[in-house]
This record gives C-alpha cells, sequence and structure tokens, in this order.
C-alpha cells in the first residue's frame, strides 16, 4: 500500500514538470510514450522499511534511448541522498566520490 501511494505522488510530482514524459513504475506498471522514461521505486527495501530498519530508500532514474542517463537514490531514514549522471560521476551529498585506487 505505501509503494502504490508514494510511486503515485512519485509520477504526480514529475508529470507536473515534466508533462506528456512516459514512466516506468515497479508498483504502477509503465505508462508508454516518448524515447525518454523516469524509472521509479518508491520504496526500495520494502522489507526494511516495514520493519523499521533504515536501509530502504527512494530510486528514481532517467533513461533516455534506452540509455541510463542519470539516478537518484534517497536514504530517508539516513537522511542521505546519492546521485549520479552520465558524463558527471557521482555525489553523495554534494561531495563527488570515486572508486578507491586501493587493490
Amino acid at each position: 500500500m505505501a509503494d502504490r501511494e508514494a510511486e503515485r505522488h512519485l509520477r504526480k510530482s514529475i508529470d507536473q514538470v515534466f508533462q506528456m514524459m512516459p514512466s516506468l513504475g515497479e508498483e504502477g506498471g509503465e505508462k508508454p510514450g516518448l524515447s525518454a522514461r523516469w524509472i521509479l521505486d518508491p520504496i526500495d527495501g520494502t522489507y526494511a522499511f516495514v520493519h523499521h530498519v533504515p536501509f530502504y530508500g527512494v530510486m528514481i532514474g532517467l533513461e533516455v534511448e534506452a540509455e541510463p542517463l542519470l539516478g537518484v537514490v534517497h536514504l530517508p531514514a539516513l537522511n542521505e541522498s546519492i546521485y549520479a549522471a552520465r558524463g558527471l560521476g557521482l555525489l553523495l551529498e554534494r561531495q563527488a566520490c570515486r572508486v578507491s585506487s586501493t587493490s
């Protein structure tokens, strides 16, 4: 129930800004349309969410011409957000991240 309601809220918010842009949601299926689409997982880690374990999150991605362009993961219980975009790298709470050079 919480998954479906959260996805409806995400779709409504995205539709207000990006009218007519399709989306694919874990709960609500696909809203077909153009060559770009939003991919939504409103509560990833539902088991953790239901059991009050803080390792769940909201995941949103943007795919253009079947290629991933950007992704956002928000972990509300930890108050952290992770952002990544093709060609721009990854940010954790606005700090650039990189792969460790340690083998």
